[in-house]
């Protein structure tokens, strides 16, 4: 009778463990982030954020994206607004280690402060990101500068 008791006991243990294996598959993060940099001044002159090692295109999808820590409000444009209330998207380009450089043609704003870029074009078959190149028609100031990288089909936006 011991065994019994025993033997059942381990089977709800290893149900227990198996089932939180799955929650935690489950809710596993799609999402893969590279710090580009903590901060970043952006000004009306094309200002250089480099990575500390040059990026690489992981997944299909591939986006730069920060926070916007100047005070700002949002455009139903998808511009930012400043203090004076001029209106503007950063600029911004990334540049491969051959020194080829490429527009970032779309953006959006995910939540009050985070603005991100991609290019809407399909993924060119290149060497790494070297750098990213951003201006915008008035400074601000940004952090949390980061490439990430996803796959749509894992995320729900």
């Amino acid at each position: 009778m011991g065994s019994t008791s025993k033997g059942g006991q381990l089977n709800k243990t290893l149900i227990a463990v198996l089932a939180m294996l799955v929650l935690m598959g489950g809710c596993s993060n799609p999402y893969t982030d590279v710090p580009v940099a903590s901060s970043a001044t952006i000004s009306q002159q094309w200002s250089e954020i480099t990575p500390p090692q040059p990026l690489q295109w992981t997944r299909p999808a591939q986006e730069l994206s920060f926070h916007i820590d100047t005070p700002h409000e949002q455009s139903t444009s998808v511009e930012i607004v400043g203090p004076n209330g001029q209106h503007c998207a950063p600029d911004v380009e990334f540049v491969t280690t051959s020194g080829k450089d490429f527009p970032m043609d779309a953006h959006g704003f995910g939540g009050d402060i985070e603005m991100y870029f991609w290019w809407k074009q399909e993924r060119p078959e290149m060497e790494p990101i070297k750098t990213f190149r951003v201006r915008n028609c008035f400074p601000i100031h940004v952090s949390k500068i980061i490439w990430r990288g996803y796959d749509p089909r894992e995320v729900k936006r």
